[in-house]
């Protein structure tokens, strides 16, 4: 009878939870919806170009060769990386068979397996896990250049880092903290007094020609992007928890060992130890220059680190080994962490596929709605159209076109409007490339326009600017209907219209006669008395405006007035009261059920005419 040691035990539960892990992510993989930058990156990649707004060639073009190869689907579009995904906890366990014994290699694999930060990568098609594997790989390709005379290491270390350099702009910290480990200690110093360093240097160095070619290519478009677009420039103090939410992420247990495997990583940098150094100097370039900018940009995103993490897991299993060894409370308490991980990583997935469902009870994520139902919608509206002209779709903005285009897909081709929300990042300048741009509408299309609905349409100059330029853009315009996205955050106006023509403002339905402000659309709001409040214009005047909730009448007001502080848009001057276009009243919502509710707005007009607004979506309390 074979005896099964502790070392096995780590090891099954090791194998179990990669094996887990893979599954559920192919589940995710194959269901969940598109988010945007998939739809972006796989647009962007089928017009092949040395780079896009922020990112060098290579991700567009692997998210278009997933498709292309494995098929549109959602699991075909995904399935080279759910492949990468899946293969980075075996890739952990790989380099920690390097630096650590048997039972700390398992551990770390099994780390990789149920971290967060490994768990949500591959469920889209999106850069983290192609990144966080090519850097695992990377450094075992720099182990096994360290510890043998072969040099195939060092070529393959070459190419790895020329991948991910061609990748991603995020993976050029990689090689800048190798770069910097090489300078700044005697370790690195002496690395670079022999050769096979600098040949895998030399290769890596190809991977820079797409991004340098595209930035040379677009003023460097995409560089003054990332280095000052991005960023607010402005204290933000919740940034200053930066590193609280990243060991949250990661799970305390977790973060405890990760954090004391850089610590002795660093001694080890003390001691001389080279392969300490091409482990830390990288990982710690990212997690520090991103703890830097969060609390200088209230938008910074928290998986912007998370390629850091993963090779740091054999040092954390190897703390977390050490520590175990002396009482059984601390392998007790090694294993809740992990666990807790795990508990981590399958919230997430749960409520991953609970935005698949038609309930609002999911927790919102953000970007996660389902563009595939805008696909009847779009179809209906086609339909509508006489079909003695060519037929397009016009978007709004870059995020709209590139989801309809992918998700919806409408079967006729997808352009793509100069909204004002797209210039920080330049996507016209490649919608213009590709000749599906604004300027190449083209004269007397009969077209379905999409526009996302802000809340607060008339509050940005920008916005009311960008609507009222359509409307001396398309002539014949009607609109269709609102389409909330599931749970009702994102909302798409649909048109029909015909390109080339002009519209009047005051006859334009592509600004709204009649809109709420607020409450916002999907707000969750306690059932008592709150405001609520819009703008009403018409060029007949207005007689009366009434809250609709669920198209019953529950609150009205004959008032209008100037709001203190603020003058609506010109555009909006064809009504006889202008600027006298702002209605308030404070609603009581105690009476109403809990759940699920459609809010509007119905003016009626001097001549008696009634309007209505979209009907938005809220949930009460």
């Amino acid at each position: 009878m074979v005896r099964r040691t502790a070392d096995d035990y780590w090891r099954y539960a090791a194998m179990a939870a990669i094996a887990l892990a893979a599954l559920i992510k192919l589940l995710l993989a194959a269901h969940v919806a598109f988010i945007w930058e998939e739809a972006s990156y796989r647009i962007a990649g089928s017009h092949p170009a040395w780079g896009f707004a922020d990112t060098p060639a290579g991700a567009p073009l692997l998210n278009w060769l997933s498709a292309a190869v494995f098929g549109e689907t959602r699991l075909g579009a995904r399935l080279i990386f759910w492949l990468a995904g899946a293969l980075i906890p075996l890739a952990v366990w790989r380099l920690a068979d390097d630096v650590a014994g048997p039972r700390a290699a398992a551990l770390a694999g099994l780390m990789a397996a149920v971290i967060p930060p490994v768990f949500v990568a591959g469920a889209h098609a999106y850069p983290e896990p192609i990144l966080q594997l090519l850097f695992v790989t990377l450094l075992i390709a720099l182990s096994g250049g360290l510890r043998s005379s072969d040099r195939r290491w060092w070529i393959a270390a070459g190419v790895i880092c020329a991948l991910g350099l061609a990748y991603h702009y995020r993976f050029w910290f990689v090689p800048a903290g190798l770069g910097l480990f090489a300078v700044a200690t005697p370790q690195g110093r002496n690395l670079l007094k022999t050769r096979d360093p600098w040949i895998a240097g030399a290769i890596a160095a190809i991977g820079l020609a797409p991004g340098l070619i595209h930035n040379i290519q677009t003023g460097f478009a995409s560089f003054t992007f990332q280095a000052a677009g991005r960023q607010e420039w402005s204290f933000w103090p919740p940034g200053l928890l930066y590193p609280l939410e990243q060991a949250a992420i990661l799970t305390p247990v977790i973060a405890a060992f990760a954090a004391l495997g850089a610590l002795q990583l660093w001694r080890s940098v003390r001691r001389g130890e080279a392969f300490a150094g091409l482990v830390l100097f990288p990982a710690a370039l990212i997690w520090l220059l991103f703890a830097l900018l969060a609390p200088l940009n209230k938008d910074y995103l928290l998986h912007w680190p998370f390629m850091a993490y993963a090779p740091l897991l054999p040092f954390a299993a190897i703390e977390a080994e050490r520590w175990m060894h002396g009482a059984r409370w601390r392998a007790w308490v090694t294993a809740g962490g992990v666990a807790l991980a795990a508990v981590a990583s399958l919230g997430w997935a749960v409520n991953l596929m609970a935005w698949q469902s038609a309930g609002e009870t999911r927790l919102y994520g953000g970007d996660l709605e389902d563009w595939s139902d805008l696909h009847r919608p779009l179809d209906t509206a086609l339909l509508r159209l006489p079909g003695d002209a060519p037929t397009i779709v016009v978007a709004s903005d870059h995020v709209t076109a590139s989801q309809i285009a992918v998700a919806a897909d409408p079967g006729v081709p997808v352009y793509a409007l100069d909204h004002p929300t797209d210039a920080a990042q330049g996507f016209q300048y490649y919608w213009d490339k590709w000749g599906r741009g604004e300027a190449d509408l083209p004269d007397g299309a009969e077209a379905v326009i999409a526009l996302r609905e802000p809340d607060y349409l008339y509050r940005s100059a920008e916005r009311t600017a960008f609507r009222a330029r359509l409307c001396g853009r398309f002539g014949d315009i009607e609109k269709l209907a609102t389409v909330p996205l599931a749970p009702g955050v994102v909302r798409v106006s649909i048109y029909t219209a015909r390109a080339g023509g002009e519209t009047p403002p005051a006859a334009c339905p592509l600004l709204p006669k009649a809109m709420i402000e607020q409450p916002q659309a999907a707000e969750r709001m306690a059932r008592d008395a709150r405001p609520v409040y819009g703008v009403a214009a018409h060029p007949d005047g207005v007689r009366r405006i009434d809250v609709l909730l669920d198209g019953r009448v529950i609150a009205g007001t004959d008032q209008r007035h100037d709001l203190p502080g603020y003058r609506f848009p010109e555009v909006l001057d064809f009504d006889p009261a202008y600027p006298a276009v702002y209605w308030d009243l404070r609603v009581d919502f105690a009476p109403y059920e809990p759940g699920k509710h459609a809010l509007g707005v119905r003016v009626t007009t001097g001549t008696g005419e009634t309007v209505e607004s979209d009907h938005r979506i809220i949930y009460l309390k």
